[in-house]
């Protein structure tokens, strides 16, 4: 069976402008979950899940342009980032392939075989099919992303993107490989569940390291995105798709919501309306699956901001809003303060350790009946 097999999301919250003709090259280096010899398959949804900041650029599910796949290939890597084995991606066995607004497309499968410590690696080449064509992606998976202002195959040189650079890079979705895990683990959330202001390529945040932590037969999603809200979610739209087929759905939002707010709203009453949507959409679709909802994390909120947090967190802590389970975030918070984040508002790894360790020790040795009933 075909399920992910990396830690990191390369979801959508923001997108780059194309004319039509023009191309850019696209490239990912990513350390897999379980490295080895397996079958791989690329996915990509040409929509736009989450909010980007106030929206006014970017927002939850606007459909991606018209655009073709000219090209794409997989490669395995060593640690060097030296190629070891390469492949072209066929998509319904051919090597183009035209990509409609809000498609859905996979690639077939790739034989890959990647040492431990190397490198999942995805290039493609992507031209636009007219004017002002959206091409969604993110600046923030924290992998290794190079980008070029045309077609590598034409000469055009690729260059690694950097915090200074900050380009947004539009990248499969979905990295998953053929192995044998009858659970999907995932995790949706804003930009601490991406690992935002964590170190590129580490996959120190915090989901990241719970993915990592589980037992092979359980494979983890994530699709974490920065600037995201629960409001996004609750549409059902591009983004909540994603989940599906998930076992367990980790949900951690929030902070966005209330920093967005208009003053006429009702802050904590939206919040948990739009929370609770989001555990019921998802068990809507499945209804088998179980939802761990975390309490909103501390992001140095002062004032109605940080009334508005706890009082949701009390809301969470008391009815759990339809979720089969709850975690407590507020281990990130500095003792007897206001919110005060204790990692940083966008948790380190040493952060992210601390959440994961606290989790895993909590869910699997103490709770595992209540996430896998199944297994």
């Amino acid at each position: 069976m075909f399920v992910s097999n990396i830690p990191l999301s390369f979801s959508c919250n923001l997108h780059t402008l194309l004319q039509k003709g023009e191309a850019r090259t696209f490239r990912a280096l990513v350390r897999p979950t379980w490295p080895g010899t397996f079958s791989w398959r690329f996915g990509y949804q040409n929509a736009v899940d989450s909010t980007w900041d106030d929206g006014s650029v970017s927002f939850a599910n606007l459909p991606g342009g018209h655009f073709r796949i000219r090209w794409a290939e997989a490669a395995a890597c060593d640690g060097d980032e030296t190629v070891a084995e390469r492949h072209f991606v066929t998509f319904c066995g051919t090597q183009s392939a035209d990509v409609s607004p809000g498609a859905l497309i996979a690639s077939d499968p790739v034989p890959l075989s990647v040492a431990p410590g190397g490198y999942v690696t995805f290039t493609w080449c992507l031209e636009a099919l007219e004017d002002n064509c959206v091409l969604p992606g993110t600046p923030d998976s924290m992998a290794l992303c190079d980008v070029s202002e045309g077609d590598v195959h034409h000469g055009a040189p690729l260059r690694r993107v950097t915090d200074d650079t900050y380009d947004c890079c539009t990248l499969p979705c979905f990295w998953q490989a053929d192995r044998d895990a009858p659970c999907t683990f995932a995790f949706i959330g804003d930009s601490i569940t991406q690992g935002c202001q964590t170190r590129t390529d580490m996959q120190e945040q915090w989901a990241a390291r719970i993915i990592k932590g589980l037992p092979c037969d359980i494979a983890g999603l994530n699709v974490g995105l920065g600037y995201a809200r629960a409001q996004d979610a609750a549409t059902g739209g591009a983004w909540l798709q994603k989940l599906s087929g998930a076992d367990i759905v980790n949900v951690c939002l929030g902070v966005n919501d209330i920093f967005q707010m208009r003053d006429t709203e009702d802050h904590a009453a939206v919040l948990i309306r739009n929370l609770t949507a989001v555990v019921r959409l998802i068990k809507q679709h499945a209804p088998r699956t179980r939802v761990v909802l975390c309490t909103v994390p501390p992001f140095s909120m002062q004032g109605d901001e940080e009334r508005v947090r706890k009082q949701v967190n009390a809301c969470i802590r008391e009815d759990h809003l339809g979720a089969d389970a709850i975690f407590d975030m507020e281990l990130l918070a500095v003792p007897g303060t206001e919110g005060l984040a204790r990692f940083g508002d966008h948790p380190d790894g040493i952060g992210g350790a601390v959440v994961a360790g606290e989790y895993l020790s909590h869910f699997l040795p103490d709770h595992r009946h209540i996430l896998f009933p199944q297994l």
